[in-house]
This record gives C-alpha cells, structure tokens and sequence, in this order.
C-alpha cells in the first residue's frame, strides 16, 4: 500500500533544505558541496535501517544509473593515466548513490518535492534580478563587479556558471511560476534573455534557444505562446540589448564572434576561435579515444593525458598534467576518459531514463516532465556543457536524475 504524505516533519525539512543547498550555494565555492556528504551519510543510514521502503522502485533505478556510470570508471583503471583521480571518481559515484537515496527518502513527501522546486525557481529569479542590477550599476547586490572581460556574473564571482545553472534548471522554473501567474513566467523570460546576452557564454545562449521551444512545443497554447508571444518578447530583448551594448562599454563577443564568423572563409582555425579553442580539445579527446577505443585514458584522468595527445601547444601543459582540465562536453569527455563502454553506458542511462517515463500515461506531454527536459539539456550534444562528474556540477546533475526518478515515480502512482 502507497502511503500518503501531507505534512513536512523538521527532520524532513532540514534534509530538503540541504538538497536545496546543492543548488542555492553554487555561487559559494565549496559550501555547495558539503550538503553531499551529509547527505551520503543519511543515505547509508537508510539502506542500514529501512528495510521496507516504499520507493523502493526508484532506488533500483538509481542503482541501474549508478553502476552505468561506475562500471566503465572500474574498467578505465586498466588505461589510467591517473589511478588517484579514477579512484576518486569512484568515490563521487559511491557518493552518488548513497546521497540520491537520501534524495529520494525526502522528495517522497509531495511537500518536500514541491518545495524543492519553489526554493529553485526563487533562488534563479532573485539570481536574474541580481545580474541586473550589476549590469545597471556596475556592481550586484553583493558588491561583486562586472567581470574585466565586461560579461555579467551576478553573484558568481570570477565564474562564467550563471547562465549554465540557469537555463539547464529552465524547464523547473518555469513549471513553478507557470502554476501562479504566467505574466510572471514571461518576465522572468524577458530578464533571463537580457542576462544571457550581457553573460556572453555561446553554450548558455545555445542551450536557451532549445530549452524554450523544449519546454512549449508540446501544446498548442504553448505553441502559440512560443510563437507570437515568446519570439517577439526575445527579439525585443535583443534589440534593446544590443543598443545598450552600445551605448555603455559591454563587449558581448558571443554577437561579434558570429558576425566574424558569417564574414570569414569556414576554416578550421576560424571554427576553432569561435569555439573558443573547443576544436583543438576535442580532437585532443578523440585521438585519446583511437588509441584506448575501449577503456579510455580513465575517468576523471583527461588533464594528465593531455600532454601526449595533444593536437597543438595552445594549452599550457606544465609537470605533465595541465593543458585543457576537462573536454568541455559530456558525450567527448565520456568517450575519452571512458571509451566506448563508457558511451554505452551513457546512452543507456538516457534509454532508462526515458522507457520509465515512458510507462506512465500522457507521457507524450514532456511539458509536465520539467527535470527530464533538464536531464536533456545537460547531456544535448549541440553545445559545450562540463562533463557530468565536474565536481561543481556533479550535485546539478545529482539532482536532476533523482528528482525526475522521483516525478515519474509519484505520477505513476498517482
């Protein structure tokens, strides 16, 4: 028998607030991250002492997701350029594990769930107006300057992941403020197109641009939304984006870069500055992989191999590690650090991830799925995410896996 959660107990409110923590301390570099190891704690705490557990369905899931991730890190050891940083990884997939199953117990309570998403959907509007006004006063709320480079960071100090956190979580925060006000939902659209401009990140701007059709093709109110209202909003923002840049000293180079690019004969150096030197790293990536086609040069070890596959000497590699830290793509640095078998394991977490959303009736409506719309915004081919283990990234990705686990789990039984 299913039981039935309507009330939130502390104990149930202070784990949802470390979940929450996962995304709302990103901007604190570190802070983010301790949540996890309480979290993992909790989680073999449970295994330990629940026995019968009512999510026991979604557990298996996330251990079928677990051990396709941490089966090709186990067989990397064979090539590894790096024994410690693979045998880190393992720990981070023991961490992913343990901390989901904590996850899972908490966001079980539909009021946990639903505040999770409530706390998200705040944090990115407040992180929108905060990018604002830096870009209207020089200076967030925060006292944090706009970038040298002229990019906004909001409260992200030094850092380009703003826009990153933003649009992958898209699809959440737009669920939530869609359930009150859907005025609310096109002004937070209005204010994020104008952030992303003025953040100058190719990736988010890309990611954006599937996100939103993503999140509205699949009704026809939402198509008529995205077409007469959405688009005409975006163009607007756009324009009046580009008279501000303008007018006041914003090099958004995302814009240049295209136009130079338009302009200029299609070569391979032209691609490569485009794409701010990704082509030299993923070539880099793929001879890695034609030499180990099947265990890769390990999880976690792409830096320390850079060295000896390097395909030009525009990365500095000092002690024989350096050069470029990671592949700047989810699908390259799979198959790079964990070879084909590591590929199929991707591939397969995607298959699984659908086949049970698949199960639940009117799943053909992905619009009531926002967490897998994100899932596919994270692992989309078309544009320059971290890898999935980034250890910043990691509890994103955490999160968005077992919270959908969790959704699909709860529509089914509902």
């Amino acid at each position: 028998m299913q039981k039935i959660y309507n009330a939130i107990t502390t104990q149930e409110c202070i784990a949802t607030c470390l979940i929450a923590i996962l995304f709302v301390a990103q901007p604190f570099s570190g802070i983010s991250r301790v949540p996890l190891f309480v979290l993992t704690g909790i989680g073999v705490w449970i295994c330990l002492r629940d026995k019968e557990k009512t999510y026991s369905t979604s557990l298996y899931q996330l251990g079928i997701i677990s051990l396709l991730f941490l089966i090709p890190g186990l067989i990397s050891f064979w090539n590894t350029y790096s024994p410690e940083k693979t045998a880190f990884f393992v720990l981070i997939m023991a961490g992913f594990y343990f901390s989901g199953v904590a996850i899972i117990s908490t966001l079980w309570n539909d009021v946990c769930f639903k505040l999770l998403a409530a706390i998200i959907s705040i944090t990115s509007c407040l992180w929108v107006i905060d990018a604002i006004v830096q870009l209207s006063v020089g200076k967030d709320m925060l006292g944090i300057p706009v970038m040298p480079s002229g990019r906004l960071s909001g409260p992200f100090s030094g850092t380009t992941h703003l826009g990153m956190l933003l649009v992958v979580l898209l699809p959440v925060t737009l669920s939530w403020l869609e359930k009150y006000n859907r005025i609310l939902s096109l002004t937070y659209l209005a204010g994020l197109v104008f952030v992303l401009i003025f953040s100058d990140v190719r990736t988010d701007q890309v990611t954006f641009l599937i996100a939103v059709p993503l999140y509205y093709m699949w009704t026809k109110r939402g198509r008529f939304t995205l077409l007469f209202i959405l688009l005409p909003i975006i163009l607007s923002v756009a324009g009046f984006s580009s008279l501000i840049a303008q007018a006041r000293p914003f090099n958004v180079s995302s814009v240049k870069s295209v136009e130079k690019l338009i302009d200029s004969p299609f070569t391979y150096k032209q691609a490569d500055k485009f794409l701010s030197g990704r082509l030299d790293i993923w070539m880099t990536a793929w001879n890695m992989t034609k030499a180990n086609p099947i265990t890769g040069v390990g999880a976690k070890a792409f830096n320390y191999a850079f060295e000896e596959y390097e395909v030009s000497d525009q990365y500095n590699v000092v002690d024989g590690k350096g050069g470029a830290y990671h592949a700047h793509h989810p699908w390259v640095s799979m198959l790079a650090e964990k070879g084909i078998v590591g590929l199929f394991g991707l591939i397969a977490v995607i298959v699984l991830m659908f086949s049970i959303t698949t199960r639940n009736s009117g799943w053909a409506n992905l619009h009531t799925y926002p967490w897998l719309l994100s899932f596919v915004l994270l692992i989309n081919p078309l544009n320059s995410m971290p890898p999935l283990f980034k250890t910043w990234w990691f509890p994103i990705v955490l999160l968005v896996i077992v919270a959908h686990l969790v959704d699909v789990a709860k529509k089914k039984t509902t």
